[in-house]
Order: structure tokens, then sequence, then C-alpha cells
């Protein structure tokens, strides 16, 4: 170093592994306890750092995978050591790792099975002030009430996915779920509910319009209850700090069979609830909340929900890996195949 004072040595292990997308989130098992033990290791003597890297499970590179790192002074067999330690408890939760989740129609079953009713007005669930993400909340006697939110993972805005998948949409009318609400990408759809104007009555074929690989648009007829030109501030926590957002042109569409659709203009995320408020929605007001994403919703809707379920909806960004053909990553790769490690 400039210094003098420590002379970095380190060593990074990457096993032959994968952590699913949905199983990324560090606010809960199994990636709470690997996280533990990474920073644990800190405390050993001569260990500067040790750092974790889930890896990007859609990266198609030889490196793709999960990966650790410790840096020691000057130390080479602590580092390796401590990395392989660390990696190898890991390989012990593989399995858990690449969990998979509900497929789209048990998961809107449950949604109906487990929604109680509406919490009372102003009563959130306990959640920090710095913004973080709880996965469990601290119980209180209205925890088990609120809306069910949905998380439609093959849909994940941040992951670069279209933001007007219909799949969900599509098995939740044909289940006949009533006050549901969720946002769509459809420029076209808003256009035709601005030249329709608040009040009007039309039919639409919402979403699905981007690509084949996120459902077809989904024939709708309702009301056109809100027209708002896009820009709006969220005060609350949210993930990655946003405050200032902007869905482009929106409307809010009420449908005859009791769904709240958010149609927008621009390609936009639910990281905040202020999305919805600022067009006069009440989330709390409903029975099932679809949010596009995995993790980074939670801070804006946990607050609110009586539980959060992931779904393994198609997509760019589906949680289900054996959809995507990869030609460049390492062979044998858990949970492709099964290595044998320790080698």
């Amino acid at each position: 170093t400039v210094l003098g004072e420590i002379k970095p040595t380190q060593f990074i292990e990457m096993p032959p592994m994968l952590v699913n997308i949905v199983k990324q989130f560090t606010g809960q098992e199994p990636m709470l306890s690997l996280v533990d033990e990474c920073v644990a290791a800190n405390e050993i003597e001569n260990v500067l750092d040790t750092s974790i890297a889930e890896g990007y499970p859609y990266a198609d590179v030889e490196e793709m995978g999960m990966s650790w790192i410790t840096i020691t002074d000057g130390d080479a067999e602590l580092a390796e050591k401590t990395s392989k330690d660390l990696a190898a408890s890991a390989w012990t939760k593989r399995i858990d790792l690449n969990e998979p989740v509900l497929s789209i129609s048990d998961a809107l079953k449950q949604a109906e099975e487990r929604y109680v009713g509406p919490k009372p007005e102003g009563v959130e669930n306990f959640m920090p002030t710095d913004g973080s993400a709880l996965a469990t909340p601290e119980k209180n006697e209205h925890s088990h009430l609120g809306p069910i939110v949905l998380m439609d993972v093959g849909d994940n805005i941040g992951g670069g996915s279209s933001a007007d998948s219909t799949h969900i949409l599509k098995v939740a009318q044909e289940m006949g779920i009533k006050r549901y609400l969720q946002s769509l990408y459809d420029p076209d759809s808003v256009e035709a509910c601005v030249a329709a104007g608040v009040g009007a009555e039309l039919a639409l074929d919402v979403g699905g319009k981007t690509d084949d690989m996120h459902g077809e648009p989904i024939h709708v007829v309702g009301t056109v209850s809100v027209i708002d030109d896009g820009p709006y501030e969220e005060t609350r926590p949210t993930h990655g700090g946003g405050r200032f957002y902007d869905d482009g042109q929106r409307v809010i569409f009420n449908t005859v069979d009791g769904m709240t659709i958010l149609l927008t203009s621009a390609r936009s995320g639910n990281t905040a609830r202020a999305q919805m408020y600022s067009m006069g929605i009440n989330p709390e007001d409903y029975r099932v909340i679809v949010a596009k994403g995995v993790s980074s919703p939670r801070p804006a809707y946990q607050p609110i929900a009586a539980e959060i379920i992931i779904v393994n909806s198609p997509g760019v960004t589906s949680a289900d890996l054996d959809t995507f053909e990869f030609k460049s990553r390492r062979i044998p790769l858990y949970p492709f195949e099964e290595p044998v490690y320790p080698a």
C-alpha cells in the first residue's frame, strides 16, 4: 500500500453453483446466514475484508455464478482457506438457493386463500427507517391483514424486461379475481384512453405488445377514471433511495370485472407506492397486487402487505433458468448439472 502498513493478499473462490435471482434477497434465508458468515469472517485475525458476490444468473459468461473474495494482511493461506470455507458453507445450501417458486395459478390461488381483509387505516407493518427491506417484518396484531403482493419475476423491469407482461393478468382474469391491481406499459392504450377522456367506457386490448415472451394482449372492458402526465414524488423509503419518478402519460382503467390497471407510456417498475397514491389509488384497499420485480418493490409494498409471494412467471427475467439457452457458462454448474465440490 502507499503507506506500507499492510500487505493486501487476496483469494477468490468460485464454486460451480448459481443462486437463483429469487433467492438473492439478503434479508431472508438462505442468503441471510451466508452474509452473516461473511461478516463474521471479517473478525478473523489478519483478515482485512471478505466479500460475497451472488452473481447474475442471466450472465452467459464463464465466470457466471457465486464467488467469495478474502483479503488478508499478507497471509495467502488464510485468504484461500477463508474463501473456501465460506463457499463450502454455501454449497451445503445449494438446493435452498435454487428452490423453485410457485406457478402463476398456484400463487393466485394462495393469494385468494390467504387474504383476510385490510389493515386499519394508517396501520403498517414495522419497517426500518433507512429504507432497507425486512423479509419478515415485526409481527403485530395486524400483520396478517392487508393485500397479498405477487412479485412478477418474469417481468422484472430493473432486469431489462418489457413492463407489459400479461401472464399473471390473464390467469387472474380467468379465475375471476376481484380487487386486483397492477401496472402495464401500453402507450397505445394510454393514447386511446386519453382520447376518450375521463369517465369514458371502452374496450381495450392491453399489454403483451413488446415481444412474444410476455403474453398476449388481454381484452378488457371498463372505464377511464384518471388521466395524468406521469411525474410523481415518493418521500417514503424505496429501493435504491429513489424519489422522483415519471411513468410518462398514464391512466387508471377500472375493468367491469373488478380489476384496476395503471397503464403507462413509459416502462416503469413498482418501487414506490406513490405511483398509485398520486393517481388516487390506495393499494391498501386491494386483495391482490402484482409488483413487477423480485426484491426492489419490497420497501414500498412490504409495509402494507400481509404476505409477499414470489411468482415463477415467464419472461426475459424468468426464475426458470431452464428456459434460457446458455452458450458460454461453465460446465458442470449447479443446478444445471451435479458437480463434485470440493473437487
